[in-house]
């Protein structure tokens, strides 16, 4: 793949499919949905290994923080629509409290590229 903005894209379209079959299967199979933040992370982890290795050693990085980005922005919005099982009650959200989210969430998926692209790199 040559083309960052289809790459790009490609991470984003994973995240979205990951959260709305996962949060899905979390409803009907009654199982917790934060058990799977793990996959999450290797998922931004993944963004920055193969972004590392198609590009170059930054867009395995922004690789990474477009996943997070997408995974709590388009992704959160999806999990929310669906209603996964979650262990607690979901409480009401503040515009301070989305951007927190947003931005906490961002900079793991930048970390974790980063350490993606580190592993590609070596």
């Amino acid at each position: 793949m040559k083309n960052k903005g289809l790459f790009f894209l490609a991470i984003v379209l994973t995240i979205v499919i990951f959260d709305g079959i996962f949060s899905f299967a979390s409803r009907t199979l009654e199982f917790d949905y934060t058990s799977l933040s793990p996959i999450s992370t290797l998922l931004y982890s993944l963004a920055g290994f193969f972004g590392c290795r198609y590009f170059n050693f930054p867009t395995g990085i922004i690789a990474g923080f477009i996943a997070g980005l997408a995974d709590s922005t388009i992704g959160w919005s999806i999990s929310t629509a669906i209603e996964p099982m979650l262990p607690f009650e979901q409480p009401v959200y503040t515009t301070s409290m989305i951007a927190s989210v947003i931005i906490v969430i961002s900079m793991e998926g930048a970390f974790f590229g980063l350490i993606g692209s580190v592993i590609a790199h070596l």
